[in-house]
């Protein structure tokens, strides 16, 4: 299994990228490798619905996500929605997203959004028919020091999370049985 782990924060030093590597680090521990994708260093064009998708770094981008049979997104809260560059990456990379396993781990502020990224779950859903993880992880600003990750209780569960997609994951990729015509 491919397991593609996002922080598509745009700051280089940012509580999402240091939740990202947590993961990353905790899929590891649990034997699977993973790659780690910092939105922070990429070239992204905006995506027009048009043009974009003729830009190399657009294709680039949507070959990773293609080569991943499940991704961990970890995205900060801004003014209760991920943030513009993950919305972004989603419709830029368009239909590399189709029928993948997909966890959320987010950084806000405080606790008022923790119901935010419902919005980037359904559109993963409805458009790109992924399985949602239901197990979300979200850290306030609490749970960091200096913008390194402190609380033990957001760990652990940053690690259930790993635990949870790879299960998913290997759950969708088991061969399916058609049951035989009927008649």
């Amino acid at each position: 299994m491919s397991i593609l782990v996002i922080s598509s924060s745009l700051n280089l030093d940012s509580s999402t990228l240091h939740l990202a590597r947590h993961v990353l680090a905790s899929l590891e521990r649990q034997g699977h490798p993973a790659a780690l994708l910092d939105l922070a260093g990429r070239e992204m064009p905006w995506c027009d619905g048009f043009r974009c998708y003729e830009s190399a770094h657009a294709q680039d981008l949507a070959a990773i996500v293609r080569a991943a049979s499940a991704i961990i997104i970890c995205t900060p809260i801004y003014n209760f929605s991920v943030n513009a560059a993950l919305k972004n990456f989603i419709e830029l990379t368009d239909q590399a997203w189709n029928d993948k396993v997909v966890g959320f781990a987010c950084s806000a502020g405080g606790p008022s959004s923790y119901m935010a990224i419902m919005s980037a779950a359904n559109w993963l859903m409805l458009d790109f028919r992924c399985v949602i993880v239901p197990r979300f992880v979200y850290a306030t600003r609490q749970a960091f020091t200096e913008r390194v990750l402190t609380d033990e209780e957001v760990a652990r569960r940053l690690d259930e999370l790993a635990a949870a997609v790879v299960r998913f994951g290997a759950a969708m990729a088991l061969p399916t049985t058609n049951p035989p015509p009927a008649g």
